[in-house]
């Protein structure tokens, strides 16, 4: 019984916080690490991995400020807060210690090549808050040195307010090296046929926006980023619907077995799905009563 009434009691506390504004990961576009043995059978340093290239595939793609940008789309599932941005860059010869010295962002609200228009940001106002080592290496199949470690590129405190839907980030970088920035494309989608990739590269020089994909190849590419931060609160369910959603809640998170699984997040997404429709049903209940 101790265990039934400090499991119920977890999800009820789960449930009554429900309606508050949360920290998330809102958005992740993929990632770059291949592990940590190469094709050739190379192993990264100690501590590291290698993202690495399909065969005769890009790199990467030039993101110097002035000269290149890349932009990619990515979701909004209801209104939410962007307060941070992870952007992944390399300049080839840097070593680990970052030489990136500028990260700059515009989210469009449709595709720059298709009509879009800017909704935030601009490419005067460097937003970048770290850099570091993302303890990764970019290598081809028949190079595994170390000459481009990945660097992780973060902004920080950007209280971005987007209503559900369809966006687009564009990007751009500066450093101190000759070569590059370089965006590195998600390996995953450097497969043959990923029709789905849809990435873009502009030209500053002729404001001319054009796919990212492989001039040997023809293969689409997306890039690898990620945003966090915060959806936006709901309403608050009745007292009698919370303790009905923190019973249902026990049951399809398993709690019963294991309490702490309540704060599994997508768990209590779910549980507040159906929130309203418990409500109602207490509300049903009680006019019959009467």
């Amino acid at each position: 019984m101790k265990s039934f009434f400090t499991t119920f009691l977890l999800s009820f506390v789960c449930v009554t916080h429900m309606s508050a504004v949360h920290a998330d990961l809102i958005w992740n576009n993929g990632d770059l690490s291949t592990g940590s043995v190469s094709s050739t059978g190379a192993t990264a340093p100690n501590g590291t991995t290698w993202s690495q290239v399909m065969s005769g595939r890009t790199l990467g793609f030039n993101s110097q400020l002035h000269n290149y940008r890349v932009a990619d789309d990515f979701g909004i599932s209801s209104e939410a807060n962007i307060d941070s941005l992870t952007f992944f860059a390399y300049q080839t010869g840097s070593g680990t210690n970052s030489k990136f010295t500028g990260l700059y962002a515009r989210i469009w609200n449709a595709s720059p090549s298709a009509g879009g228009s800017v909704v935030w940001g601009d490419m005067s106002t460097n937003l970048l808050s770290s850099s570091l080592f993302a303890d990764m290496y970019r290598i081809s199949t028949t190079s595994s040195g170390t000459s481009r470690p990945i660097i992780e590129l973060q902004a920080s405190n950007l209280n971005i307010n987007l209503s559900a839907g369809t966006y687009w980030l564009e990007i751009g970088t500066t450093g101190t090296r000759t070569s590059g920035p370089w965006a590195p494309p998600i390996v995953a989608t450097q497969q043959s046929g990923a029709s789905i990739a849809n990435a873009l590269q502009l030209d500053v020089s002729t404001g001319t926006w054009s796919q990212a994909v492989d001039a040997q190849f023809g293969v689409g590419y997306d890039f690898a980023f990620r945003l966090g931060g915060s959806y936006s609160a709901v309403p608050e369910a009745s007292s009698a619907a919370q303790l009905a959603i923190a019973l249902v809640g026990m049951f399809i998170s398993g709690s019963f077995r294991n309490p702490s699984s309540c704060w599994n997040r997508r768990i209590t997404r779910q549980i507040q799905s159906i929130a309203y429709d418990i409500r109602g049903l207490f509300r049903f209940v009680r006019r019959r009563a009467t």
